[in-house]
């Protein structure tokens, strides 16, 4: 576990080839930035958080171990990008129904992300 010490960690399921595919694409716009590590990898419970929470959301640690899940997680790791800089997550906190129609669209593709 020492291996993302001080780095943001993403935290997805690498037996998902849709999440693999997206992971690996943001992976490499960030270099050494943030560690990705499958949920398969980790001991359970995980910072508190069981296996299968894990199974069911992407989940973002960052530096002070502060979790974030679902759409959430995705926007703090997009902060990390520098397409989409802190743009979209400030949209994600201040933008009335930008929240809800995020975790609903993550929830469509959460739930159908095996077929995709």
């Amino acid at each position: 576990m020492a291996k993302y010490n001080k780095r943001p960690l993403v935290i997805f399921d690498q037996h998902c080839n849709y999440c693999r595919k997206w992971a690996d694409r943001i992976q490499k716009q960030l270099a050494q930035k943030v560690y990705f590590l499958g949920y398969q990898d980790l001991p359970d419970p995980f910072l508190s958080i069981q296996k299968s929470d894990f199974k069911k959301a992407l989940y973002f640690v960052d530096e002070t171990n502060q979790c974030f899940n679902r759409a959430e997680a995705i926007y703090k790791l997009l902060s990390y990008t520098r397409t989409l800089s802190r743009f979209s997550l400030q949209l994600y906190y201040y933008l009335p129904g930008f929240k809800w129609l995020s975790e609903l669209a993550y929830h469509i593709v959460a739930k159908y992300r095996h077929r995709l």
